[in-house]
């Protein structure tokens, strides 16, 4: 009937109103309905009509540190933080006020099912994005090698401390049907640690009298959906140095790439960024990720997932190598602004970014051909100069 509790109908309904609700079910007794749900119907019947790629025009009602809630007549969008703009911002209010009215464009429809049965599936919105309604700044490109971190997204069910991996199998086990003596032969244990164990799980409110209880089998199924992610990760290279547009690619693009020379510096990263990007989790996996690495057809599961009070879906490093080299078309204007910034160059400035203008900040060395002439011969010689640094200034002004 309502958001909140109700201890009289008369306090929300009164003899003679006319009032809109949903029928949810039928029973002896005849139709259940609920006014609550009727928010709901009227977003999914908005949602219904929209797909990926439509425009949206709606009022800035709230805002969040991961992202903007924007009232859309009858339902709401949800914009992530990442698709605010193409720059890199830190809270929505510097790109955004509340009251203000946006355009942007659907990226994702959520609309869970069985939403009439159960209220926590009563969250259908729209995931939409702003900065793909500005055109990016275009330029040429060309490539740049960088150091990039492997990753992949990553599920854990949510479990109590207590519980280590013995004791999540033997619920695992309860909740499959054995009892303690079928247990005891799968696992070895003996009697005293199977009952401390179990003792365990009932603390916990998992098991009880040897059989699972309700919260125990969610959190199995909990740790069954994890298990199912786990077992295809999504994986793929996050390259922190890069330009923040181009800092994704799929394990498949860079298997593609020619190797990196080895007698060449190691290419740059920037370690703040890459810890940044492995907090992740949920809702703040970036929506250019999803975008890029996630398959059409896993992406509705994995959004699933992330909604999942019982799990925790996040970002984690990949393999043994804590980064591997990759090449990325990098553009070029990007290049010019940090190259302006770091080096004083050798007559006029041939470029000069516009006010507010991202820049490359993290450059390593520049490859230089330094010539020597004598009277005699001439030589070559590939020289590496450090940006930012005072052998690079002297370089310059010595020239």
């Amino acid at each position: 009937m309502s958001d909140v509790f109700v201890s009289d109908p008369a306090n929300v309904l009164s003899e003679g109103q006319t009032a809109e609700f949903v029928l949810l079910n039928k029973d002896d007794r005849g139709w259940k309905a609920s006014i609550r749900a009727v928010g709901e119907a009227k977003a999914r019947k908005a949602l219904a009509k929209l797909e990926e790629g439509d425009l949206i025009t709606g009022r800035v009602v709230q805002l969040e540190d991961r992202g903007v809630l924007v009232d859309v007549m009858d339902f709401q969008a949800w914009i992530p933080i990442s698709e605010l703009a193409w720059h890199w911002v830190d809270h929505p209010s510097e790109e955004i006020s509340i009251g203000e009215e946006i355009e942007a464009e659907i990226t994702r429809i959520e609309m869970p099912d069985g939403w009439l049965t159960d209220k926590r599936k009563r969250r259908a919105r729209g995931i939409a994005s702003i900065r793909a309604c500005i055109p990016e700044p275009e330029s040429p490109s060309v490539p740049v090698a960088f150091s990039g971190m492997p990753f992949k997204v990553w599920a854990v069910a949510k479990t109590p401390r207590s519980c280590d991996a013995v004791s999540r199998f033997v619920l695992e086990e309860l909740v499959a049907g054995k009892d303690r003596k079928a247990i005891a032969t799968t696992t070895g244990l003996d009697v005293t640690t199977l009952n401390n164990i179990h003792d365990l799980l009932a603390a916990n409110s998992l098991a009880e009298n040897w059989a699972a209880t309700k919260k125990g089998r969610d959190i199995v199924e909990a740790i069954e959906l994890s298990r199912e992610l786990n077992e295809d990760p999504i994986r793929g290279l996050f390259v922190s140095a890069a330009h923040p547009a181009r800092r994704l690619i799929s394990v498949d693009e860079h298997k593609k790439q020619e190797r990196y020379p080895r007698d060449w510096p190691s290419p740059v990263f920037h370690k703040p960024d890459e810890e940044t990007f492995a907090k992740a989790t949920d809702e703040a996996i970036p929506e250019s990720l999803l975008k890029k690495l996630v398959p059409e057809e896993k992406r509705e599961g994995l959004a699933q997932l992330q909604e999942d009070s019982r799990l925790r879906v996040f970002l984690r490093r990949d393999g043994t190598r804590i980064r591997k080299d990759a090449v990325i078309e990098t553009p070029e204007y990007w290049l010019l602004a940090g190259l302006w910034r770091a080096f004083r160059p050798f007559s006029d400035r041939p470029y000069r970014p516009a006010k507010g203008s991202e820049w490359c900040q993290n450059f390593l060395m520049v490859r230089c051909l330094l010539v020597k002439e004598s009277r005699k011969d001439s030589s070559q010689e590939a020289v590496f100069f450090r940006t930012f640094y005072r052998d690079a200034l002297v370089f310059n002004a010595g020239e």
